[in-house]
């Protein structure tokens, strides 16, 4: 059997699925699903594996609020279509124990943004302007695990952090005359 591929046998008597691995028998497992009509399954043999090895999606980390629909989405769309793999977006969507600081003000600047105080922040819709828990985190991609997903973590970098630098201006590499950050003032950046 290829690799992530399964084999289907149905018979009168018995069905079985022989698989290469947990996304093998997962995608034997769902044509089982689509099989079934009236709680019967067609006399049919099937072999089938993915065409590419890397099948993924880009998804940001979901607010607390949007965990079950994350969960849906991964369980009834990604996982049947034989998705393997999703970068998730961490930015400050993620709880960072070490430096409460920055989701805080990532918070912060989201919701100023949202109210028009502040222009858009960059990227608030990692978790919706909020954070989520590592615990949570790690139940999540666990989860995707369980369903045959790996998850692959985007942690932003060089031009794309400004949701560490606006707990850290100290770190942003701005123009000697750029305002610097005020949590009271406008924000005037881009």
């Amino acid at each position: 059997v290829a690799v992530d591929g399964y084999e289907l046998s149905v018979t009168e008597e018995q069905t079985l699925i022989r698989a290469s691995n947990l996304r093998g028998f997962i995608y034997g497992a769902e044509t089982i699903a689509k099989l079934l009509q009236n709680g019967l399954l067609p006399v049919c043999e099937i072999a089938d594996h993915p065409a590419m090895p890397w099948r993924g999606a880009h998804l940001m980390i979901p607010s607390r609020e949007n965990i079950p629909f994350f969960k849906r989405v991964i369980k009834y769309i990604l996982s049947p279509m034989g998705y393997n793999f999703i970068i998730l977006q961490i930015s400050a969507g993620m709880e960072f124990k070490r430096h409460p600081e920055i989701n805080e003000a990532y918070v912060t600047a989201a919701r100023k943004g949202r109210e028009g105080i502040w222009p858009p922040f960059p990227h608030d819709c990692v978790a919706d302007g909020q954070f989520i828990t590592q615990e949570e985190t790690r139940e999540l991609v666990a989860y995707c695990r369980s369903l045959g997903i790996e998850v692959i973590p985007e942690v932003q970098s060089l031009g794309h952090v400004q949701f560490m630098t606006i707990a850290h201006p100290e770190i942003a590499e701005l123009a000697e005359d750029a305002p610097r950050y005020d949590p009271n003032a406008v924000d005037a950046r881009e």
